[in-house]
């Protein structure tokens, strides 16, 4: 089934270079990476930002850098990271980076961990090969210098996430096969599946599903607005619900053939091999990624930041000196939060 993206989608993703000159070329290294967004106190909308990435992209990097596209469309910036704040699983080829930025300055769109699909919904919304599914990321021989420029490659799931892989950690992998051109410089990317009901489905999962968009401004005041608003992605197609977050791009997985002389029969000698590509990824389930962010070390900064985060506002409400509105800065990165008077 084709369908059309209404826009939105690729702003997810982000770049990953091993430094900042590489990134600032847009040099053939590194791999993708996107944003997905937590509650800092469940059900409430401020949420903590993340850059999601494989653990091989950044495992030879002591800095990894993060390529963003700047909001006024003119160019991208390079964040350099220090190694030692990215938190890796300790099973999943996965690892998720607590993301500060000036929103207004980044044309950035989130996925909300609602949006993630989970063991539970994968059965209900009866999920399973042939289901339309699309990957946002770097398509390495065309992939924008100055900017970002995702490219999206559709496909369809080819097998359930029932059967591991052994990932490169010796770790069993859960891992779904879809089946979508894969090609590498892929790693990390987001992959959505598109839901389509003329298969059955629950009527009270087919609700329109939300990517979020950073919405504050310099002239809010942060107590009284909502630093975020949602952006409804409406329905690709009338019969087609979604997106859902169905997993991370962690494998691309190719077959080997041998090299065989002019009666196509016989195997040269010594044996050589060429590695041909069947366009087939492994995609780590977004539950296994839900359990990453949901781990005590990142809950527990959630937990601090909400802390600084209430009394900062408390103390706000509270000053009755007559100035101007007061600027609420947090740092996500160091749990700390401060106010400009202006």
């Amino acid at each position: 089934m084709s369908q059309r993206l209404n826009g939105g989608e690729e702003n997810c993703a982000v770049y990953i270079y091993g430094t900042l000159e590489e990134a600032k070329n847009g040099d053939f290294v590194g791999g993708s990476g996107f944003l997905v967004g937590v509650p800092i106190v469940e059900g409430e909308i401020d949420v903590q930002l993340y850059v999601v990435t494989n653990r091989h992209v950044i495992k030879k990097y002591n800095r990894p850098v993060i390529r963003l596209n700047r909001a006024d469309g003119t160019s991208s910036e390079c964040l350099d990271t220090n190694k030692n704040r990215w938190v890796e699983s300790g099973h999943d080829d996965l690892a998720v980076f607590p993301l500060l930025v000036e929103e207004s300055d980044y044309d950035l769109v989130y996925i909300h961990v609602a949006n993630f699909i989970t063991r539970e919904s994968i059965a209900k919304l009866n999920i399973g090969p042939g289901d339309d599914v699309f990957m946002v990321g770097r398509f390495i021989s065309h992939e924008g210098k100055q900017r970002n420029a995702p490219a999206v490659r559709f496909g369809n799931i080819a097998m359930d996430a029932k059967e591991t892989m052994t990932n490169e950690y010796g770790k069993e992998q859960e891992t779904f096969l879809v089946d979508c051109r894969s090609v590498p410089g892929y790693s990390g990317s987001p992959v959505f599946v598109l839901l389509d009901p003329l298969l059955p489905r629950p009527p009270e999962f087919l609700q329109p599903r939300k990517f979020v968009r950073s919405a504050l401004k310099a002239e809010d005041d942060p107590i009284d607005n909502p630093r975020r608003i949602d952006i409804s992605l409406p329905s690709y197609h009338p019969n087609v619900h979604g997106p859902w977050l169905l997993g991370v791009d962690w494998v691309h997985i190719t077959n080997c053939s041998p090299i065989l002389k002019s009666d196509r029969k016989t195997k040269v000698t010594p044996h050589k091999w060429v590695e041909l590509n069947t366009g087939m990824a492994g995609v780590i389930p977004a539950w296994r990624l839900r359990e990453l962010l949901y781990s005590p070390e990142l809950e527990m900064q959630r937990k601090k930041t909400a802390q600084h985060i209430a009394g900062m506002r408390s103390q706000t409400k509270s000053d009755a000196t007559g100035n101007e509105p007061e600027t609420l800065h947090v740092d996500f990165n160091n749990n700390k939060a401060k106010l400009d008077r202006k």
